[in-house]
């Protein structure tokens, strides 16, 4: 991407022209300038459209030769149709009548003072040169945005609608602020452009959805795991229990010929950890016992 393309006439402002871009790049300015020399009858071609595209601003230089290029004019309608900002300056005195309307509208940067003094021209010219860049500079990172989104929106199109090729996080929200802004300002936005950040959204939405559908189902699965284990452990608990149960009921009947106290606790204490067929008998018999083996002779 370059800072600014400058389209003007070959035939008349080449020296102009080389000065411009030479003050504009000492200023930090990454500038754009067509070198090859192309007839009007010459197919238009796609690295010019690219440049237009990937420019940030638009600078028209205005001489009798560039408002009647053939050229020229198709650079200015491109950059028109692109909505980009368009900066005329005059590099010669050219009727007002001859100048496009698309320029005759808007303030013109002019570098053709009759009035300044010959020994003061190159002070002139620099001055100009740091007004251009000002103006260059205004606004610039809504200007940055609108061509990141010429540009991927072209991408975009011409990868047939690729997915991968849609804005995310805060790009999209960037976007999306850019947009409205526009919009409530009346200033040109490209349809494709508005489709880009429309379709972004949505697949944005669509992957919100789907994450907190997945997280949904994670969160469920984790749960019904929860409670698994819980199941499980209870289980464990029990079958341990009954385990003890069964271990004490069999203490129980090996004490019956010996203590029916201690025959009658150990079946409770078997009772009391599983109700199993073992534990019972074990308090069964405690319980058939005659009394008198209870007590001490």
């Amino acid at each position: 991407m370059s800072d600014v393309f400058i389209s003007y006439s070959r035939q008349s402002d080449t020296e102009f022209v080389d000065r411009l871009s030479a003050a504009l790049g000492a200023r930090g300015q990454e500038v754009w300038v067509d070198r090859s020399g192309i007839f009007p009858s010459s197919p238009w071609r796609p690295e010019i459209e690219q440049a237009i595209l990937e420019a940030h601003s638009f600078v028209f230089v205005i001489s009798p030769s560039s408002v009647a290029s053939d050229y020229c004019r198709a650079e200015l309608d491109r950059a028109t149709n692109l909505g980009k900002r368009i900066v005329p300056i005059l590099a010669s005195v050219t009727p007002l009548e001859s100048i496009p309307s698309e320029l005759a509208s808007l303030h013109f940067l002019s570098f053709t003072d009759d009035q300044v003094p010959a020994q003061d021209e190159g002070d002139e010219f620099e001055r100009q040169v740091d007004r251009l860049v000002e103006v260059l500079s205004t606004d610039i990172e809504s200007l940055h945005l609108q061509t990141r989104l010429l540009t991927q929106s072209s991408r975009w199109t011409e990868h047939n609608e690729d997915r991968s090729l849609l804005l995310r996080g805060r790009e999209l929200d960037a976007a999306e602020r850019w947009l409205d802004a526009q919009n409530a300002q009346g200033r040109l936005v490209l349809p494709d452009q508005q489709r880009l950040v429309r379709e972004s959204r949505r697949a944005s939405t669509r992957r919100q959805r789907g994450s907190i559908g997945t997280a949904s189902v994670i969160a469920i699965a984790m749960a019904l795991l929860a409670v698994f284990a819980l199941i499980q452990r209870g289980e464990a608990v029990r079958q341990s229990n009954f385990s003890l149960g069964r271990a004490l009921a069999a203490e129980s009947v090996a004490a019956a010929s010996s203590n029916v106290t201690t025959q009658g606790l150990l079946g409770l204490e078997a009772y009391g950890h599983g109700e199993t067929i073992q534990a019972r008998s074990a308090l069964i018999g405690a319980a058939e016992e005659p009394l008198e083996r209870t007590l001490p002779p």
